[in-house]
């Protein structure tokens, strides 16, 4: 009985951790759509790449811009994590982020 106790619970543990995991994928998938289609496209520049090191997960490179918003302010946000160092920092690429949502951006070309 215990045994099909332990099982019953690593797949209910595994049902609930699949279902974040795709709830997650959803949700960037719908932002990143919505940033496509009601974005604002702009210069940036690359402010920080930060290096974070994850012997689980693989190395990650982090990556900023820094850009002017609908409003005039200048602003700097989060534009991904990437596997490979794809960006460096005084970099100009252009950007596109939500008017009000500045949070995080999508790079859409170097």
């Amino acid at each position: 009985m215990d045994e099909f106790l332990s099982r019953y619970l690593i797949t209910i543990v595994a049902v609930v951790f699949l279902i974040l995991v795709i709830g997650r994928i959803l949700l960037l998938m719908r932002r990143a759509r919505k940033i496509e289609k009601e974005g604002v496209e702009v210069d940036a520049v690359i402010s920080r790449v930060e290096y974070e090191a994850d012997p689980d997960d693989g190395d990650a490179y982090h990556i900023y811009t820094r850009y002017v918003d609908d409003m005039g302010a200048e602003r700097e946000s989060i534009a991904g994590i990437f596997a490979v160092a794809e960006y460096e920092e005084g970099q100009e690429v252009r950007i596109r982020f939500i008017p009000g949502e500045y949070d995080m951006v999508r790079i859409v070309s170097r």
